[in-house]
């Protein structure tokens, strides 16, 4: 019986002679690109939801504002649902989604102008404007959330940059109230919000008074604000992204007064922060955005000393994998066994649904010669040898599905590449998740 937290737990037992080898992927701290990119143009400032099962990246600004709008499946194939939107091309503009429709926020227009136009689509293709002008006044650089079955609007800042601490809050897109005209945060713009622990959050940002801020803020209803924190770990930064997984609120980029960064914190609480890393895979940027989809954490595009088009990921699990000796099955043969996995943070990992291979098909793995080079989004015979001899041999491609045991297929995906990129980590070669000479040569020993 083994006990841990915040992790998912496999173990695999294997008949040979193999010391025990552990490997890891930790949220926030090992990050997968997806894409260097994306069939998207480069862009910043522009906004992620995660629709229909799928992700999008919709409008922005590389120079020139956008309307475009696209989705995939997987971060790695994008499709372009429209490349000219019912609405104007904009940027800093916001995103939600909300009674089953993506909804498109205010922003600036391409001539700078903000606007306080609401759009919606239930497809991502047709969009309909819910209204022309949203009682509140014209912003962008404001954020929105879904929160209590409404829509929330907060903050921002108009054609004269300068900020405000408003919220307005909507059933419909279309009526707005003003839950309060003052909220207690400072104004700001540049800032982010999310979700989390059924309450509003507020935090960052740029002030009024033109200086940076690290401050949390949270509210259960939009009207009466409390500050979690007047000075989070993370140092004073705008143009930051954020998200919420694994029961944390998590920040991540941005500017801060020595530049663009790619830390990465997190918190459960929004007082005490902590840094998973204060240099991710991922270039430092700004006015990136990140998302939870298939549950990982996500970061795509943002500025650098340009516009970007990469998509990164970084998965939820810490996966532990044990490679032991068993017993022979009742048969005589030898057997591996694959103990139940389940998030551990209440309970121990049971001995549950076992599944047996005898060791011909082990060795029929271990025996495939690798002789061509793969990598993320090959389709070819050998993938499925090698899902094969990566789940037997502690790095699961995965826990189920596609990929798990007896389910490999010939289709190298994201969770193949994370399960090559543990290997390479193992064995101490750049990891990649490229199936190259190198990788080739030390799974063909």
């Amino acid at each position: 019986m083994k006990l841990s937290l915040n992790i998912f737990l496999v173990t695999f037992l294997l008949f040979s002679a193999v010391s025990p080898v552990t490997t890891f992927a930790v949220l926030g701290v090992d990050w997968v690109e997806a894409t260097s990119d994306a069939n998207w143009p480069n862009r910043g400032y522009h906004t992620s939801v995660v629709f229909d099962n799928k992700l999008w990246v919709i409008g922005g600004y590389d120079g020139t504002a956008r309307n475009d709008v696209w989705y995939s499946t997987d971060g790695v194939t994008w499709t372009e649902a429209t490349n000219n939107a019912g609405w104007a091309d904009r940027f800093s503009h916001t995103s939600v989604v909300f009674d089953n429709k993506i909804w498109v926020i205010g922003g600036s227009d391409g001539s700078f102008v903000p606007t306080n136009d609401v759009w919606y689509s239930s497809d991502g293709i047709t969009w309909t404007e819910a209204t022309a002008s949203a009682n509140w006044t014209d912003r962008a650089y404001h954020t929105a959330v879904v929160f209590d079955n409404k829509i929330w609007v907060m903050g921002g800042s108009g054609a004269d940059f300068v900020a405000t601490n408003d919220v307005w809050y909507s059933t419909d897109g279309v009526t707005w109230t003003q839950a309060t005209a003052n909220a207690n945060w400072p104004d700001r713009d540049q800032y982010t919000s999310v979700v989390f622990d059924n309450k509003i959050w507020v935090m960052g940002g740029f002030g009024i008074d033109a200086s940076r801020r690290n401050d949390v803020w949270y509210s259960s209803d939009g009207v009466t604000w409390t500050q979690a924190t007047a000075n989070a770990g993370w140092a004073d930064k705008n143009f930051l992204a954020s998200a919420v997984i694994d029961e944390k609120l998590w920040v991540m980029g941005g500017n801060n007064n020595s530049g663009h960064t790619n830390d990465v914190w997190y918190s459960s609480d929004g007082i005490t922060w902590t840094e998973a890393t204060a240099n991710a895979s991922w270039a430092d940027r700004y006015v990136h955005t990140s998302v939870v989809f298939d549950n990982k954490l996500w970061v795509i595009g943002g500025y650098q000393a340009a516009a970007l088009d990469d998509v990164w990921y970084s998965i939820l699990p810490v996966v532990e994998v044990v490679v032991e000796e068993a017993p022979r099955s009742s048969s005589g043969s030898r057997r591996r066994v694959a103990t139940s996995f389940s998030t551990v943070a209440a309970s121990p990992v049971e001995n549950n649904n076992v599944e047996e291979a005898s060791l011909e098909s082990t060795q029929n793995i271990v025996n495939f010669n690798f002789t061509i080079n793969l990598k993320l989004g090959a389709t070819n015979p050998s993938v499925k040898e090698l899902q094969k001899y990566l789940n037997a041999n502690g790095f699961p491609v995965s826990i189920s599905g596609p990929g798990s045991i007896g389910q490999e297929t010939n289709y190298f995906g994201p969770k193949t590449k994370v399960a090559v990129i543990l290997f390479q980590k193992a064995k101490g070669l750049t990891p990649d998740g490229i199936v190259g000479p190198k990788t080739r040569a030390l799974i063909n020993l």
